[in-house]
């Protein structure tokens, strides 16, 4: 296939969109593409769907924006299955997009009568907080318009829970947004930000910000090897693990990061996606990982909780793919 993904960025939520991904059966043997538990918001055809040896088709994908029912950003994973007459090879096709209220109806009349969202604070400092504490964090907020406010979704990290929060909120009320917060890394310096989308028309997005400081802790002395190293030290060890599957290249940043570029023969796991610590810790922990992210942030973060996981050999690529895009190391994508 062309392209790993279907990318349709900004989307209204009235909007129908198509994508296209050009395929070849490259294979000696003619085989069949077949979907799996496909939502109705999407429709999915694949022409043909028996690909003769050396045949080109292509997969076209409709996405219905307005069946989704979700705000922000989204990722539905569709489930593929490559069939042959002795072989059945499973994968996915990430469908990523980010999804915006349309408010091109409203009239003048309506969007003055429209809801207004207003925080009583953006941002909350914690202070010291402790590796993998439980901190209780509110953030107060009100409706100052005339119609009904509506929080459409709340987007945080995998170190966030949402304990509660006032969906909607009736003009002049006030409510909560309450969530519990876990850090994972011993990082002197902590700052994450929380995403809010609301039917505000002129502040659908509103951003949250918790800071802190990590307490500083003497190390477990835990036993293996676990470095921050520039990316020409990443290329050693790339070079020296060439001819063998020991090494794990892993890459913590988005799909659609990844897609745009990546190292060669990389893996993908999204470091904020919820499932993140579950699939981390089925890895072979006895391999070698080098692991990557944009700028060395994410990738330091997953070093710390391989370490806690067991994990016996793990390098963080600490400049991030910018530091190898400016040694001018190649990528793929």
């Amino acid at each position: 296939m062309e392209s790993r993904n279907f990318t349709f960025g900004k989307t209204k939520d009235t909007e129908i969109k198509k994508n296209t991904i050009n395929t070849l059966n490259a294979g000696k043997v003619p085989l069949e593409i077949v979907f799996e538990e496909i939502p109705s918001y999407l429709k999915l055809t694949a022409e043909p769907f028996i690909l003769k040896p050396q045949e080109k088709g292509k997969i076209t994908l409709e996405f219905n924006a307005s069946q989704n029912g979700k705000y922000g950003d989204i990722r539905t994973d569709i489930q593929i299955t490559v069939v042959t007459k002795t072989t059945e090879n499973k994968g996915s096709i990430p469908v990523i997009a980010v999804i915006e209220e349309d408010f091109s109806h409203l009239s003048e009349k309506e969007l003055a009568n429209a809801p207004i969202i207003k925080f009583k604070e953006k941002q909350i400092d914690i202070g010291l907080i402790k590796k993998g504490e439980k901190i209780n964090c509110e953030f107060k907020f009100s409706n100052e318009g005339k119609r009904d406010l509506i929080i459409r979704n709340i987007q945080l990290g995998r170190e966030y829970t949402i304990l509660k929060f006032d969906e909607v909120l009736k003009s002049g009320e006030s409510g909560i947004i309450e969530i519990i917060l876990q850090t994972y890394s011993n990082s002197e310096r902590y700052k994450k930000s929380i995403t809010i989308i609301s039917n505000d028309p002129k502040n659908t997005t509103s951003f949250l910000t918790i800071t802190g400081k990590g307490k500083k802790e003497q190390p477990d002395h835990k036993p293996g090897t676990f470095e921050h190293i520039p990316s020409e030290k990443a290329l050693a060890l790339i070079e020296e693990f060439y001819k063998d599957d020991k090494l794990v290249i892993l890459d913590v940043r988005t799909a659609e990061e990844f897609c745009e570029n990546h190292l060669k023969n990389s893996i993908n796991l999204d470091f904020h996606s919820n499932d993140f610590k579950k699939i981390l810790s089925i890895l072979d922990k006895d391999k070698i990982y080098l692991v990557y992210c944009k700028i060395g942030k994410r990738s330091a973060e997953t070093l710390d909780l391989m370490q806690d996981l067991g994990f016996r050999h793990a390098y963080n690529m600490k400049d991030g793919i910018i530091g190898w895009k400016k040694s001018g190391y190649p990528l793929k994508k």
